[in-house]
């Protein structure tokens, strides 16, 4: 695993520190009241086989039993109601990628603006309850897999497709361009072109996948005076490299010259047609000026 630097600096992680306190005072008052939750959980279970057993049908239990059938359920139904939305829900979001739902989002590696509690963890067991650089979270699977070439983290989404998933079954998907990756309070919304997959040369967990960037196709007013001077440019400079060409052996130059003397302007041609001899001369003109049969 890669571990961190065990002296950083960095400034207090509240929100480590409040889910520390939070953690003690539901630990200190379940242990002085004896985990009421289990306590009344389990004697609401030995009342529900009591009744089974000797028959008790609804029209015969006293208002303090159906009260307590309908209520204590009710509290613990709404107890992970409240955890589902506040806790769960915030921090497992469902990742859609181009307005498709693809998966889970379990954990978001270098995203700071997520409340992660792998981060917080982290924070407390390695540096004393201080935040970090993302570089330094510990991950006992991918080490320092996907650094890139400057040595530092990429932002890295770990999602899984289905409900039961071993942590180290969840999928990888690098971004590239922090950009793309637009988190709400219950979803996680990805756009992108394609998608190109990366495989570990030896083990498979360690497989990810790359989104890459979706750039929208703009189109510039072309500069046509521009162009048109660039282009006189080419032909001319093109034109003065056959002349060169034609002086040092015309003999080779003159069917080149002839198969493009007709695009050249009446300049060039009066300097390509000087430089041939009488043959030449008189092979080209006659070609040009034949007559066309009707």
């Amino acid at each position: 695993m890669k571990i961190p630097p065990k002296s950083q600096v960095g400034s207090l992680n509240r929100s480590a520190v409040f889910k520390m306190v939070i953690l003690i005072i539901i630990l200190i008052v379940a242990i002085i009241l004896n985990f009421p939750a289990a306590r009344v959980a389990y004697l609401w279970t030995e009342d529900l086989e009591l009744h089974m057993t000797n028959n008790t049908t609804w029209l015969g239990m006293s208002s303090q039993q159906k009260m307590a059938w309908v209520f204590i359920p009710g509290f613990y139904f709404i107890g992970l109601i409240v955890y589902y939305g506040t806790a769960y829900r915030t921090h497992r979001k469902r990742l859609f990628i181009n307005g498709l739902e693809e998966g889970t989002v379990m954990y978001i590696h270098g995203f700071n603006d997520v409340n992660s509690n792998i981060y917080d963890w982290a924070c407390i067991l390695f540096n004393k309850f201080r935040h970090m650089p993302w570089e330094h979270v510990p991950r006992p699977l991918s080490r320092d897999y996907y650094e890139n070439e400057f040595g530092e983290d990429r932002m890295v989404l770990y999602y899984k497709l289905d409900a039961f998933v071993a942590p180290w079954r969840w999928k990888r998907m690098v971004i590239e361009n922090p950009d793309d990756l637009t988190v709400g309070g219950y979803s996680a919304f990805l756009t992108g072109q394609y998608i190109k997959a990366v495989a570990h040369p030896y083990n498979r967990i360690l497989n990810y996948s790359i989104l890459i960037s979706n750039k929208p196709y703009s189109t510039v007013k072309p500069d046509y005076e521009k162009f048109e001077n660039y282009h006189e440019k080419i032909v001319d400079r093109v034109q003065r490299t056959n002349i060169s060409l034609l002086q040092g052996n015309p003999s080779i130059m003159g069917p080149s010259v002839k198969n493009n003397i007709m695009i050249q302007t009446g300049d060039r041609i009066s300097e390509e047609l000087e430089l041939m001899d009488d043959d030449e001369k008189k092979e080209i003109l006659g070609e040009l000026n034949e007559p066309t049969n009707a």
